[in-house]
């Protein structure tokens, strides 16, 4: 591909021999901390289908691993000189047969998709827990050196919701207060979910 281009688009290109990958980070008083690579898995026609944490194809060292969080590290820096700061950042890119990558989309946010299974393959380390440290300048658990996910993968599905869902949601009294895993001064209660029947969720 010519290297002079400055936009791909990713309904033209060609499914065959690319992967795509999504890398998450995020910047806390202006210091870029890598977080975690996934896989993006397409079905046949073109589809999203899955999202593999952490990925299966690349490890720390090979060619594509160095260079997809080089180019983070570029991408966000950039951002940060235009205001970005103490946030999550994600970014999804094409890896070429050739080794190339390529920034498909920039996403300034926590992957809302994987959070559930961040908790699980990450424990203390996970972006939501990560998310509430940023907002009071905390450091992320996981500064100097990305989260370890002890072996374990973690699999988000894309599938259609399940019917019954939607009632079933509506008919929960939900009271939400504000909940968090710790403070400057120690842990403390951040939110809690209470429902009708009596019990009691914490998030």
């Amino acid at each position: 591909m010519d290297e002079n281009l400055v936009a791909i688009i990713e309904a033209y290109v060609p499914p065959e021999g690319r992967n795509i990958i999504s890398l998450d980070g995020c910047v806390h008083e202006k210091k870029i901390h890598h977080y975690a690579m996934s896989d993006n898995i397409y079905k046949g026609n073109g589809a999203f289908d899955y999202l593999v944490t952490p990925t299966q194809k690349y490890k720390p060292g090979d060619a594509v691993w160095e260079r997809a969080w080089e180019l983070y590290d570029e991408l966000v820096g950039d951002m940060m000189t235009r205001g970005l700061g103490n946030q999550f950042v994600d970014y999804e890119a094409f890896v070429f047969p050739s080794g190339r990558v390529e920034v498909m989309e920039v996403n300034c946010r926590c992957f809302s998709n994987q959070l559930p299974i961040f908790q699980r393959i990450f424990g203390a380390g996970c972006m939501m827990d990560t998310s509430i440290d940023l907002l009071v300048r905390a450091e992320p658990t996981f500064a100097g050196a990305m989260p370890d996910a002890g072996g374990k993968v973690g699999v988000a599905i894309y599938c259609p919701h399940v019917d019954e869902a939607p009632d079933y949601i509506e008919q929960r009294q939900v009271h939400i207060l504000l909940f968090g895993r710790r403070s400057v001064s120690g842990p403390q209660l951040l939110r809690r979910l209470s429902l009708p029947d009596g019990d009691e969720a914490e998030l």
